[in-house]
């Protein structure tokens, strides 16, 4: 061999060394931004949960916050009890919300919204079991200013779940 002859082999391990190196590098980048894609999908999806159980929750308190700005209770449909309010109480519901605010990526603020909102309820809750057994627990036996006491913790409530609404972005 002379100094010109050229090593074939080593020249094509050489070359194969760094394109399997290249190619594990690239494996690597297309992982992470797939995994990304994932995540973003993720969040999506969770968003999109949040915002459908908020849109139904605030409709059921304007629903609630209408009834209560009625004086016409004739119709037996419109007839709530404390019953209604009381299951929008249970813990498990608040902390179905904050985990969704959380997988979603929401900020502190709409968290600490989402728990004003639930605290208003539970204001509203303990409001109703205050009332005395007299009226049977029926909102239409409630003098209109205790309707109207009701009706404010009720506003509070919604418009702290529109807020984390308006920042879920589905």
């Amino acid at each position: 061999m002379s100094g010109a002859d050229v090593d074939w082999m080593s020249i094509f391990a050489i070359i194969f060394i760094f394109l399997v190196i290249a190619g594990l590098v690239w494996l690597s980048f297309y992982v992470k931004k797939e995994r990304a894609n994932h995540v973003q999908v993720m969040i999506w999806m969770y968003s999109s949960v949040l915002d459908g159980k908020l849109r139904n929750l605030i409709i059921n308190l304007q629903d609630s916050v209408e009834l209560l700005c009625s004086d016409n209770f004739d119709n037996e449909l419109l007839s709530v009890s404390q019953d209604s309010f009381w299951r929008l109480g249970d813990k498990r519901l608040r902390a179905d919300f904050l985990d969704l605010a959380e997988k979603s990526s929401l900020g502190e603020l709409q968290i600490q919204d989402i728990n004003y909102g639930f605290e208003c309820l539970e204001e509203a809750i303990t409001y109703m079991k205050t009332l005395s057994d007299s009226r049977d627990g029926r909102l239409e036996m409630l003098a209109r200013i205790e309707r109207e006491q009701l009706q404010d913790l009720l506003l509070g409530a919604i418009q702290a779940f529109e807020a984390v609404k308006r920042k879920v972005c589905p």
